[in-house]
């Protein structure tokens, strides 16, 4: 027999501490694979480092030998590791948030109890709102917050700041005042007394701004290339990185001319993305230093870059994989390249802005809101939304002004806004002047250099999706560019996109413009409206009696268009274009398609509901095709199939279903009236006249009075309901109706004539013999 040989085998983990103790003093196991998860979580350090980071701090707390280790120890041990790889900003963020975790601040959790089992006023619309605009994911339950705690995050969120700003400063701090005052904030967000703002609700209080500021809770931002020979790629990359955390951004031309394109240095620059909003920054800069500097261009390994699809667990949202930032570069490096030794142009500017903010809105981040201020003597910037092809392409993502200056014949610029709506006109003294413009020059934003992109919130805007007027408050918050109604020169209503609905100001001074319709539009003062005679005014020059062209828009049926098919009554929008009438999926077909519908040609409605006129439920098909697909006869009907093989219980609940869903004002059969209300009023019917009822008679009596007389086979026969009445009555009732009016007439002549009659299947006069009295009976 042999021995058994013990087992002296070793692994790395023996060497391990056992426990881990935590500020709480909680003792938890050791995992070795969490100190790479936390270093990426709370500095965004790429994980591929942060594993190597990890691993060097594990060697030194193996070789301290200890059995037992507590979590800020190991955090130093990170910060000593960082520092010796001289990785400084990132070792500054986990001190930070070593320091967060001891001083951040927390709303007492019995105070929650109440609100976790209840909700607020929300209104038609509120909840649905929130839950898809600003509650964000909690990972570990795999699901959205609750309204309760994302105010409970952004409330601790602005007490934490304001806590480490005190710390810092050694400024007095009270717990149990700040407590009160958290708690009376988080009561007023509830009750909607107040409310931060949209992107405050979304970021306040994440892991995001303690990691990266404050950058993202910004609405606005202005980047200017004035000094692009000396900052060279800077301005591009702020407006990249501003748009990637949800600023607007605007931004000048001046740095036209200032720099020429250089030829790139021979050879390529590996450059490993890496998966994070600095990675795509970064990106942009070598490929524009390329040329600016004239480096070498890098070639790019976009292999760390995680697919579509996936969590951005940062900013939020949904990650779009890598191709809108291919596509991107592509597009920068090949205007560069056309550009080699030539000075820079505006138009590059813009071209080259303007597919930074297309790669943002494709990279399902946030929408980009840019807007473009160039000279007003540069024709090429005025006119450059007029190159069809690049606005479809690209253009389209800034709104384009120019800076005004006195003493400039703008007649050129306002024939091209005419054309489009563009450029608008920018006074940069006013706004360096006036902070307020109601008040005197106080010169308060005398280092203004830019601006940054009306009507009211409750403003219904004619949207060309199918959903008919909406408020331009719900698409600001939508945020997505939308296609909208509106008139061209000739007063003709056609369709454009509108893009960037959002916020332009507060506090303006606003006109109320009433219709004749009883209708009205708010607006700021300077609004325009297209006036009958093609001219233009702005609300506050609008007089009693002026006429504005507005669009009219209906539902009605193809039979009341054409005169023709009764049958067909299915309900359509109709639309007055400002020359004919024409079909509203019919306009937005042939405008969003860019098509005209040819002979033979049907538009199909895909969800077979015909109101939905959205363009992605549109489709267009040849006429029997069409015919094909909604001809449900013979064979056709799913229901053939379907009710012979069902179960009694199918069939029974079937019915159910059906008598709920056409009961009352549900069924377009609808009288209003119920058998037993008919019936009560035949019964009234035959005691006024004191005869039977008929068939008719109660026609007749429905026609005048407003009753009905045609029953489906819901309500069972007429006759049987009349029948009833007339039994009810004490009056006999016959099937034939003949013989019902000959009944009806014997009842009559019971009343007026002085014979003997009885009724048996017509009228008989009863005689008898005067001979032997025998009693007879002859047709009457």
């Amino acid at each position: 027999m042999k021995r058994k040989m013990p087992d002296n085998s070793f692994s790395l983990i023996d060497l391990y501490p056992k426990d881990v103790i935590n500020s709480k003093g909680e003792k938890k196991k050791f995992d070795e694979n969490s100190i790479a998860k936390i270093l990426n979580k709370e500095t965004g350090l790429d994980i591929h480092i942060a594993e190597e980071v990890a691993e060097d701090t594990i060697r030194k707390i193996i070789g301290l030998g200890m059995k037992e280790i507590t979590t800020n120890y190991i955090r130093e041990l990170i910060c000593v590791e960082l520092t010796q790889r001289g990785m400084h900003k990132y070792r500054n963020l986990f001190a930070r948030a070593i320091n967060l975790v001891n001083i951040s601040f927390k709303l007492d959790e019995e105070f929650f109890d109440k609100y976790k089992i209840i909700h607020p006023d929300w209104g038609p619309l509120g909840y649905i709102t929130y839950k898809r605009t600003y509650a964000r994911i909690i990972e570990a339950e795999n699901r959205k917050e609750e309204f309760w705690e994302t105010i409970r995050r952004v409330v601790e969120g602005c007490y934490s700041i304001q806590k480490e700003h005190c710390m810092k400063l050694s400024l007095p701090w009270s717990d149990s005042k700040a407590q009160r005052s958290a708690q009376k904030m988080f009561e007023k967000i509830w009750n909607f007394k107040f409310s931060p703002p949209g992107r405050g609700l979304w970021m306040m209080g994440t892991e995001f701004i303690a990691r990266h500021g404050s950058m993202s809770l910004n609405n606005c931002g202005f980047a200017s290339t004035e000094d692009i020979n000396l900052k060279y790629s800077k301005a591009f990359e702020f407006m990249m990185d501003a748009l990637m955390l949800g600023v607007g951004v605007g931004f000048d031309t001046k740095g036209a001319g200032k720099i020429t394109i250089k030829q790139p240095k021979e050879g390529s620059l590996e450059f490993q993305l890496p998966d994070s909003r600095e990675g795509w920054v970064e990106s942009l800069k070598l490929m524009i230093d390329a040329y600016f500097l004239g480096k070498q261009v890098p070639k790019y390994d976009f292999s760390l870059v995680r697919p579509a699809g996936e969590p951005i667990r940062g900013f939020g949202g949904i990650a779009s994989g890598p191709e809108p930032l291919k596509k991107m570069l592509e597009d920068v490096q090949n205007i560069l390249e056309s550009r080699i030794g030539e000075k820079i142009t505006s138009l590059d500017i813009v071209d080259i802005m303007n597919h930074i903010g297309k790669c943002v809105v494709s990279g399902n981040v946030r929408r980009s809101a840019e807007i473009a201020l160039g000279d007003p003597a540069d024709s090429d910037f005025i006119t450059c939304k007029q190159d069809q092809e690049k606005l479809y392409s690209h253009r389209w993502a800034s709104n384009n002004s120019v800076f005004a200056v006195k003493g400039l014949d703008y007649s050129f610029i306002a024939d091209q806004i005419a054309i489009n709506g563009e450029p608008g006109i920018f006074w940069l003294e006013n706004a360096k002047a006036y902070s307020r413009i109601r008040d005197n020059p106080d010169y308060k934003d005398k280092k203004a250099a830019g601006v940054n992109p009306c009507i009211t919130g409750d403003t219904l805007i004619a949207i060309a999706d199918g959903r008919n007027a909406i408020p331009i408050k719900q698409l600001a918050e939508e945020g997505l560019d939308i296609p909208v109604y509106c008139k061209n020169d000739e007063g003709i209503t056609t369709i454009r996109m509108m893009r960037n609905p959002r916020i332009t100001g507060y506090n303006e001074k606003i006109c109320e413009v009433n219709l004749d319709d009883g209708s009205s539009i708010k607006c700021t003062n300077n609004h325009k409206f297209l006036m009958k005679d093609g001219s233009q005014k702005a609300a506050i020059n609008l007089k009693p009696k002026d006429s504005i062209i507005i669009t009219s828009k209906w539902q009605t049926t193809w039979s009341e268009i054409m005169g023709e098919d009764k049958t067909k009554k299915s309900i359509y929008w109709l639309v007055n274009n400002g020359k004919k009438n024409i079909f509203e999926h019919t306009l937005f077909f042939e405008k969003l398609r860019k098509t005209k519908i040819k002979p033979g040609y049907i538009i199909h409605h895909k969800d077979r509901n015909i109101l939905n006129n959205n363009i992605s439920n549109l489709e267009l098909l040849l006429k029997n095709k069409h015919d094909a697909l909604h001809d449900i006869s013979g064979d056709n009907n799913p229901m053939r199939f379907w009710y012979p093989h069902a179960s009694i219980e199918e069939k029974q609940k079937y019915h159910d279903r059906m008598s709920i869903a056409t009961a009352k004002e549900s069924n377009p059969r609808y009288s209003g009236f119920t058998n037993q209300q008919l019936y009560q009023e035949m019964l009234s019917i035959i005691k006024k006249t004191g005869i039977p009822l008929t068939t008719t008679s109660w026609v007749e009596h429905s026609r005048k009075y407003g009753y009905i007389h045609n029953f489906n086979e819901f309500r069972g026969k007429l006759v049987n309901l009349i029948k009833k009445a007339n039994i009810d009555s004490g009056f006999e009732h016959f099937e034939n109706p003949a013989l019902m009016r000959e009944y009806k007439r014997y009842i009559k002549l019971l009343e007026t004539s002085d014979f003997e009659l009885i009724f048996n299947e017509g009228i008989w006069l009863v005689k008898y013999c005067e001979l032997c009295d025998t009693e007879f009976q002859v047709k009457y």
